[in-house]
């Protein structure tokens, strides 16, 4: 699994194995991916600063924030 792919706060059961406090047979991570948070943190840094959204529509604005958190990964997965 890619590094974005990772949820923000895993959950692992007794065996080490990442799972659901619902489903707690699943092997699959929940919640938030890492590249949906850095996207939010992204936007929410966005939208909270009115130079930064000129010229952009609200799709504007969420590629803008999904290009950062791509960047922030690429440069973790690189250092």
């Amino acid at each position: 699994m890619k590094n974005g792919d990772m949820p923000i706060k895993p959950i692992f059961n007794d065996a080490g194995i990442c799972t659901s406090p619902i489903h707690l047979n699943s092997n699959d991570p929940i919640g938030l991916t890492k590249r949906e948070y850095f996207a939010a943190m992204a936007m929410q840094g966005i939208l909270a600063n009115q130079r930064l959204q000129m010229d952009k529509t609200a799709e504007g604005v969420a590629i803008c924030a999904i290009n950062h958190a791509d960047a922030l990964l690429s440069a973790l997965d690189n250092e």
